[in-house]
């Protein structure tokens, strides 16, 4: 019986490899791209939100941004899962997630350097530190590039643990 769910799996494997080489020429930047775009504008948009309802300075609230990072990484990575073997799935899905974390907070540094543009108080602060001339502006950019690329990496590695392939069940010995 283990040799004919070796076979089976050995089929299978070479199936999806198949699949794989014909996808290959199948490119996710533009989807690393859109969907990077989307989770800087979701968290860029709530971070402004509470900036102007003036409770910036709730740290618990600035994490509920992550929750629009995770979402769009989970959709993004089980979309992604189609066109990957196991083999290869779990670092294809590590770039995935890097990139995407590194355009939403590309996105974030833009949105608060225009906000400063505006109103230095309007610009997002870390741990109670404020913008008040430009280079701590690019002090406060870094650590927000910084903090939502380990995020978003923890996230994705999130993501990928709930999304890796089941090994099929062995045959219990009697």
């Amino acid at each position: 019986m283990s040799t004919i769910s070796e076979e089976l799996r050995t089929k299978r494997d070479a199936s999806l490899q198949e699949e794989y080489e014909e996808n290959k020429q199948f490119s996710y930047l533009p989807v690393i791209i859109r969907n990077g775009l989307i989770a800087g504008a979701l968290m860029g948009t709530y971070l402004t939100l509470l900036q102007f309802a003036n409770i910036e300075n709730s740290i618990w609230l600035k994490f509920v941004k992550y929750l629009f990072l995770m979402m769009v990484l989970g959709i993004v990575l089980k979309n992604a899962k189609n066109y990957y073997p196991p083999i290869s799935y779990f670092r294809q899905g590590l770039k995935i997630g890097a990139g995407i974390s590194v355009i939403a907070a590309s996105v974030l540094m833009v949105l608060n350097i225009i906000l400063f543009s505006f109103n230095a108080d309007l610009s997002f602060n870390k741990f109670s530190l404020e913008a008040q001339n430009i280079g701590q502006l690019m002090i406060l950019d870094v650590t927000i590039l910084f903090e939502v690329f380990v995020y978003g990496m923890i996230l994705t590695f999130i993501c990928l643990q709930f999304l890796k392939y089941q090994n099929p069940k062995a045959e219990k010995p009697l």
